[in-house]
């Protein structure tokens, strides 16, 4: 089981395991009655993200593990977005939570990689034996750039999440724009949002622009002149792509997914604001 408005790789990947006889069953992670459900309706595991990416919808991770120990049902969370230093799934009942060290926490955009944390010694024994054999095994270089990422992530991810604050409220109020996805500014989620990531939001959202149409935010992305257009997140450069331009995508055709990096707030905003100049609002 996983979240219907997940990254949608995660979709594609669990696809290719109906010739295993591992059926993806998606669902909206914020009805957990939903998700109780359809975890006692077949063994399962339960595949959560959240923040999601990237409509950035917060689910509630106690009562996910609530469901899922009643289904006897692992539950394994997808924290690449919110990094462990903003959320530490473990803590909330997660079997496993795992990461894409190519994101937030490496920071610098120059490497591939993947990790996976536990507290259960027989699931973690299972992993680097899976990993021997299949060859997954991180060079040492590739290694080195991860940890060196490690030693700044504090700093950036505190940074990122207030810049990312700050510029999701200013879009709020932008006339060009009709719809702001992220933690900290949605008031239905709001209260679970503080209580699991009680030290920040992180350095992602995403809004939808007027019109909402795909060469409207294609227009939009195009005309920054500090942000960058690309499809990583995390990094200390800021980065925004409009993300239904993957086919496999179901975000709105006119939402673009903004990464916030560590230049300054106000140059940011202001590079925002001359790239959605070029929108046609009525």
């Amino acid at each position: 089981m996983l979240p219907a408005d997940g990254y949608y790789g995660a979709r594609v990947l669990a696809d290719r395991l109906r010739p295993h006889g591992a059926v993806p069953v998606h669902v909206d992670l914020q009805d957990t009655a939903a998700v109780a459900r359809e975890l006692k309706a077949a063994p399962s595991v339960l595949w959560a993200e959240t923040p999601t990416n990237p409509l950035l919808r917060v689910a509630d991770l106690a009562g996910l593990a609530e469901a899922a120990a009643a289904a006897d049902a692992p539950m394994v969370v997808d924290n690449t977005t919110a990094t462990s230093l903003l959320q530490r799934p473990l803590d909330w009942g997660a079997a496993a939570s795992l990461y894409s060290l190519t994101k937030a926490i490496s920071g610098h955009s120059d490497v591939i990689a993947g990790a996976v944390v536990s507290r259960d010694t027989e699931l973690l024994t299972g992993l680097r034996a899976w990993r021997s054999s299949g060859g997954g095994i991180l060079g040492p270089f590739e290694a080195w750039l991860a940890l060196r990422g490690l030693k700044t992530l504090p700093l950036r991810i505190a940074r990122q999440s207030d810049s990312a604050l700050a510029i999701a409220r200013y879009l709020a109020g932008h006339r060009g724009v009709r719809a702001v996805h992220y933690p900290g500014t949605e008031p239905s989620a709001l209260a679970i949002a503080r209580r699991q990531m009680p030290d920040g939001f992180g350095p992602l959202l995403s809004f939808e622009v007027i019109p909402d149409r795909a060469e409207a935010a294609d227009r939009v992305v195009a005309s920054a002149r500090l942000i960058l257009p690309a499809t990583s997140f995390g990094g200390v450069e800021s980065t925004w792509e409009r993300r239904a331009r993957w086919p496999a995508e179901t975000a709105p055709d006119g939402l673009i997914r903004l990464s916030v990096g560590v230049e300054p707030a106000a140059d940011l905003m202001a590079d925002i604001d001359q790239a959605l100049q070029t929108l046609e609002v009525p």
